[in-house]
């Protein structure tokens, strides 16, 4: 989503665009890059200095008459709110006009918070964090929310089987209870938009974002904007089906990559093995209670060598590379940006997955895809949601 290459922009979008990105750059540079002439240029750069949102920083070196003089924008001129509901966190940020993340918070919520409960906490939660802030409110432009599930950008409507939604109009409610504009988006796809604004997807007009969760969900970025399907339904990687005997799934289908791959499958299958008496270091792990196992222990006691956790983990491994030759082999895109807990707290688990790769000798040539892990981690989706209202006040201005 490069704002600046964007054909769809207005020139005043542009050259805000252009400000932004640049601190301290001259007129005459914005004029070479836009390829408008000075008084264009000083027009509207003059408009923007005037509605507060432009200041002059300095003088260049004149060459007789004038000192040329370099801008760059006020970043406290306007805020932009995300918020991202997925699993059992709402993080919550506030960035300002060049980018920044001006504040932020985690907070821990009830896994079994459903419906419209979890909505109001997640605006009580980002009020709190509004006025914790000392922001000026009249500043905050939008606010964007990423929500796990099936999402309609355009209605700002969401049907999230995690969160207990069918067809709940957040955008309004947002809208409603802050009084300013709002952005719905699925929660992969707002990482990915974060990941490529400022992220490990910065400089790639084209990547796959893979989110291991208690789910595994995935946005495609294809040629610098997200792909979104007729039905807003792209990504949902994690319900390719890998092991057509595999376990039911909640979307009614057997044997898709999430019954066997994510943190969830992972926590279910060593559960199982320990309360059936296989002996493992995962119990001492545990401190002897099974039902405590997560999937960062799993994979701590499968790269020590422990039977169960090795069986368990290389079998989720297997079905991730496979999964990803798929992406691979039916896209043609060989950068893949991962996310997700057990990636970033198990270095051991990632190195697997690479391995696998580089052993694909797919027509695709597979073994060259190269794996990035996130840079933003569990901040993308909330940064990505923030991102939306940011990248429609660029976009406002005709």
């Amino acid at each position: 989503m490069d704002l600046k290459k964007d054909a769809t922009l207005s020139t005043r979008s542009r050259i805000l665009e252009i400000i932004r990105n640049n601190d301290d750059i001259f007129k005459a540079e914005i004029a070479r890059i836009t390829n408008l002439s000075i008084p264009t240029i000083m027009r509207i750069t003059n408009e923007f200095i005037e509605s507060g949102f432009v200041k002059i920083t300095g003088k260049g070196i004149s060459k007789g008459g004038k000192p040329p003089e370099t801008l760059q924008v006020i970043p406290e001129s306007r805020y932009f709110a995300g918020v991202d509901l997925s699993d059992s966190t709402i993080t919550s940020v506030i960035l300002d006009l060049k980018g920044n993340i001006v504040s932020k918070n985690n907070i821990s919520v009830d896994n079994n918070m459903k419906n419209n409960k979890v909505i109001n906490m997640a605006a009580e939660i980002l009020d709190v964090l509004i006025k914790e802030s000392e922001i000026d409110r009249s500043k905050l432009y939008g606010v964007g929310i990423g929500v796990p599930g099936i999402v309609d950008p355009a209605r700002g409507v969401a049907n999230s089987q995690s969160l207990g939604l069918e067809d709940f109009d957040i955008g309004r409610y947002f809208r409603d209870y802050f009084a300013i504009e709002s952005f719905v988006e699925n929660t992969p796809k707002a990482a990915a938009v974060a990941e490529h604004w400022y992220g490990s997807g910065r400089g790639y007009d084209n990547f796959i974002m893979l989110a291991f969760g208690r789910g595994i969900g995935s946005a495609m970025m294809v040629n610098g904007e997200i792909y979104r399907g007729m039905h807003n339904m792209s990504g949902e990687f994690g319900h390719m089906v890998v092991d057509l005997d595999g376990p039911l799934c909640h979307c009614g289908k057997k044997g898709c990559l999430e019954t066997v791959a994510s943190s969830s499958a992972i926590e279910r299958q060593a559960r199982q093995l320990l309360q059936e008496g296989f002996s493992s270091i995962m119990r001492k792990m545990t401190g002897e209670v099974p039902e405590s196992v997560s999937a960062q222990i799993v994979m701590a006691a499968a790269e020590q060598g422990d039977t169960i956790a090795l069986m368990i983990a290389e079998k989720a491994i297997k079905y991730i590379v496979l999964g990803i030759e798929n992406l691979v082999s039916l896209l043609d895109i060989n950068y893949i940006v991962l996310s997700g807990r057990i990636l970033k707290q198990s270095p051991w688990f990632l190195a697997e997955i690479e391995k696998g790769l580089q052993k694909s000798k797919t027509h695709f040539q597979g073994g060259n895809v190269k794996l990035a892990l996130s840079k933003l981690g569990n901040d993308a989706a909330a940064i990505g949601a923030a991102t939306l209202p940011l990248d429609n006040f660029i976009r406002s201005f005709n």
